[in-house]
């Protein structure tokens, strides 16, 4: 069996050093090389997964495995408060396409990073980052607060409830979740924003309905509802005891998100979507409870040739931290 090669060695982070600065003030001057001794204190940790190993077997566009590292670049010179503190845990990297071993080191990692007390922020990677997402969470919250129920929200174009045939795929994701919760008796709680109905089969709508998984189409998601919007996602929070929060970037428009193995059609407008998740955020905080882990997925630096996908999933995870963290921003 091939191995799957935990973080084959730091990311140099480097950036434009402003020379009228009194205090640091960009991203990568507050990124910490995250070691076994450090206790990570309520504070974000980066976790690359280098994988498109499960795109490749789902018959998309491989590059994907490129994408922790390009996020990091366009992360890297993003403004922050001199307050800001993020751990950087390295990368983990599929080899041979052993992607199952792969995800199963990966949950591990990120459960263990949970119990360190860190909020891993995952880099991926295709979508098949999603299963080891959920696994490092789920596992957590069950070990910490048995029968707890875990939400599930993912902002994708895509269901990714195709079942296992025969090997695991970046279309089965949260199928394996589904399965593992019903192996476990606890529920599936799914739910998603921006499905594009051109991209899923009338399979997947099926089996969305028979598992009560509820989702927001591309074409609903409208700057005029936003109010609405916002209401349906107070309610489905008020179900959650916790929160694994996902990121597709095809969900986001074609012209603005074209480095992606699918661009979608249509998507959703960034400015609303990104809206719609600092709602959710604070909501959670209202609410007092965790979100555990967030990802982002399917950035393919080859098919990217501006780099405009990597800057909108850098800044997609810049308005989580500074909605999580708010003494992160820099206007504080």
């Amino acid at each position: 069996m091939s191995e799957s090669l935990p973080n084959p060695g730091p990311y140099s982070w480097q950036g434009r050093l402003d020379e009228d600065a009194v205090d640091p003030r960009r991203l990568f001057q507050f990124v910490t090389e995250l070691t076994d001794a450090d206790d990570c204190n309520d504070k974000p940790v980066l976790l690359g997964l280098e994988t498109d190993e499960g795109v490749r077997r789902n018959q998309g566009r491989t590059g994907a495995a490129d994408g922790p590292n390009a996020l990091r670049q366009s992360l890297s010179g993003l403004c922050l408060s001199s307050r800001a503190r993020v751990f950087d845990a390295g990368n983990f990297t599929c080899v041979e396409g052993d992607l199952e071993d792969f995800q199963d080191r990966a949950s591990n990692r990120i459960e263990e990073l949970l119990r360190r007390r860190g909020l891993p922020l995952v880099l991926g990677g295709g979508h098949e980052i999603g299963w080891p997402s959920f696994l490092g969470a789920q596992r957590y919250l069950q070990s910490t607060q048995p029968g707890a129920r875990l939400g599930i929200l993912n902002v994708d174009a895509h269901f990714d409830l195709r079942p296992v045939v025969s090997l695991p795929h970046s279309g089965t994701g949260f199928w394996q979740a589904a399965q593992w919760c019903k192996r476990h008796n606890l529920p599936f709680d799914y739910k998603l924003i921006g499905i594009a109905r051109p991209a899923n089969s009338a399979a997947l709508f099926q089996f969305a309905r028979a598992h009560d998984v509820q989702w927001i189409e591309d074409r609903d998601c409208l700057e005029s509802q936003e109010s609405d919007l916002k209401q349906k996602l107070t309610g489905w929070i008020h179900r959650w005891d916790a929160l694994y929060l996902s990121c597709d970037l095809d969900v986001f428009p074609g012209d603005t998100a074209c480095g992606v193995s699918a661009p979608a059609s249509l998507g959703v407008a960034p400015n609303l979507l990104m809206r719609l998740v600092q709602h959710v955020l604070l909501e959670l905080k209202r609410q007092g409870k965790p979100l555990l882990v967030a990802d982002v997925a399917e950035l393919n630096p080859a098919l990217d040739g501006t780099g405009q996908t990597a800057r909108l999933g850098a800044r997609y995870l810049y308005e989580i931290l500074l909605t999580w963290w708010p003494e992160m921003s820099p206007d504080t």
